[in-house]
């Protein structure tokens, strides 16, 4: 007999949520102390997303195509970011520039197609629906304003999904291979996040040999997934001069325990540690734009008023260097979705 009562722990979780205070939730008041607590926090964060534990190896590029369009070339590249694993990545070169070229890493996020929704590189009808709705070619569009621009496949996404998620996902062009790969990553110490951000790590590396990118302008720009990415890559790289993140920040509370559930999003121990708003403060003083819209589900159960309260924090520590100007809250009339709307003005200044 099947019973019509659910016996859930949800509700178990948010009181052991709600129960105990953040561990490191910022408090700074002075610069000294914000730089003596970033650095503890750091350190921690590296610790339980397993980024401690990597090592850097050649990396070993290789050109694998390229193709002339009428405004941009793309090429295709492959780097070693750890010892046998590989990412691949676009390349969006304005055509007819010269000189340094302000620069641009644009990861992405789920039911982009990986690395190539962001590139505008699609003719499946089914997923170039996908892009238009959520404005996922901001790769392309971005090179059409003349930035060069990097596209990097996610691990467990776009070419780098595993073989058995491909083999039970034949037809189905938005899988990943994102929780598979996160249930394996921490029973070894390490974590699916970890692992995407030390890529783009070693991207960043492998940019600042390039000839043509102006590594004083670099910035990362990510929708959804690709938020998460950006905010997460700046954190622990401050090569990245300017973060841009959409559709993704809210309180932990409201969202992480009743819709993100992809493996991406889970750390060890990382909500017993900080909040969304604290994490985003180990950018300050540097550039950081974050949009969301106002009826986005992903925000969670408490909405707008959770996003406000970690918009709080994070503008707490702009203020503490005199920099308000550097962080900027963006919302707009709508879903889920890459807007984007202050990005132009935003990487140009």
């Amino acid at each position: 007999m099947v019973s019509e009562k659910s016996y859930t722990s949800k509700q178990y979780l948010l009181n052991c949520y709600r129960k105990k205070p953040r561990e490191m939730s910022f408090a700074a008041d002075n610069e000294i102390i914000y730089n003596i607590w970033k650095s503890i926090l750091i350190n921690k964060l590296k610790q339980i997303t397993g980024i401690s534990n990597m090592r850097p190896c050649d990396l070993t590029p290789q050109l694998l195509e390229e193709e002339k369009f009428e405004t941009y070339t793309r090429q295709k590249f492959i780097i070693q970011t750890e010892l046998d694993v590989y990412m691949p990545f676009y390349i969006l070169i304005p055509n007819h520039k010269t000189g340094k070229l302000k620069t641009v890493i644009a990861p992405h996020g789920h039911a982009s197609y990986g690395k190539a929704g962001v590139a505008g590189d699609c003719n499946i009808p089914e997923v170039q629906e996908k892009i238009d709705f959520y404005h996922y070619d901001y790769g392309r569009k971005l090179v059409e304003q003349g930035y060069v621009v990097f596209c990097p496949d996610a691990r467990g996404a776009g070419e780098r999904m595993e073989e058995i998620t491909v083999k039970s996902n034949k037809e189905n062009y938005f899988a990943s291979s994102c929780n598979a790969l996160n249930f394996a990553a921490m029973s070894l110490g390490k974590t699916l996040l970890g692992m995407q951000v030390w890529d783009l790590m070693r991207l960043v590396d492998f940019i600042f040999t390039l000839d043509f990118c102006n590594t004083d302008y670099l910035s990362c720009v990510g929708f959804s997934g690709g938020g998460l990415q950006s905010l997460w890559l700046s954190i622990f790289d401050e090569r990245v001069r300017k973060c841009a993140s959409s559709g993704y920040f809210y309180s932990f509370e409201s969202a992480i325990l009743n819709t993100h559930q992809c493996g991406c999003n889970f750390v060890p121990g990382l909500w017993n540690l900080v909040d969304m708003g604290d994490l985003a403060t180990l950018i300050a003083p540097r550039k950081l734009y974050i949009e969301v819209g106002n009826s986005d589900s992903q925000i969670g159960e408490l909405g707008m008023e959770s996003v406000k309260g970690q918009v709080d924090i994070t503008k707490s520590a702009y203020r503490l260097f005199n920099k308000e100007e550097n962080f900027i809250f963006h919302t707009f009339d709508g879903g889920h979705v890459a807007k984007f709307e202050l990005l132009a003005d935003f990487l140009k200044n």
